[in-house]
């Protein structure tokens, strides 16, 4: 594994030597560790383990990257500090001078072009591809999570709060009722 000095958002790049990828076809492998600043409300006290397969196609360079990394962040509904787990890969193609193929890109994929004199190739753009659009939305603590009193901010989670609720709009009185009323009903 190597342990990269790039960081998230960009300070630099992590730059890839276009010759250390085999003419043959077969994939030239490797891990990065990639310390990450906080984003999205999310930290990665560990950094990001990418894996990174890159092969040449034809005139292409095919890359696949993944990731895993063990994240922290608070729970959506009560604040708590909670951690998870960050999966996710992406595929990115790479033409050298050229056009590409329909056969060698999907929709799906990422694609570029890069200059035929061109040696190395930045792979920072492509990690934070895979790392933003890997980052859940929200995390929660418990699926059954209560959150938070709107009122006094008790987490409800420990117990009722003792504020009680502070008046309802009067405008929410018939949703007031209905809930009432499937309450009882499950009962």
């Amino acid at each position: 594994m190597v342990d990269s000095e790039l960081q998230f958002p960009s300070r630099g790049g992590r730059w890839l030597k276009l010759n250390a990828i085999p003419d043959d076809g077969s994939p030239l492998e490797e891990d990065l560790l990639v310390r990450v600043d906080p984003v999205g409300g999310y930290s990665f006290p560990q950094g990001v383990v990418f894996h990174l397969s890159v092969s040449r196609t034809g005139g292409n360079l095919l890359f696949r990257v993944s990731l895993r990394g063990e994240g922290a962040g608070e729970c959506a509904r009560c604040l708590a500090p909670v951690g998870f787990v960050l999966e996710g890969e992406d595929v990115f193609l790479v033409t050298i001078g050229g056009e590409v193929s329909q056969e060698a890109f999907q929709e799906e994929d990422f694609w570029c072009n890069l200059d035929t004199w061109a040696d190395k190739i930045d792979l920072a753009p492509m990690l934070w591809e895979v790392l933003a659009s890997s980052l859940p939305s929200r995390v929660v603590c418990d699926d059954r999570c209560l959150g938070l009193c709107p009122f006094c901010g008790a987490n409800l989670n420990r117990g009722p709060c003792a504020c009680g609720g502070a008046p309802l709009d009067p405008r929410m009185e018939a949703l007031r009722i209905k809930l009432q009323e499937l309450g009882e009903e499950e009962r």
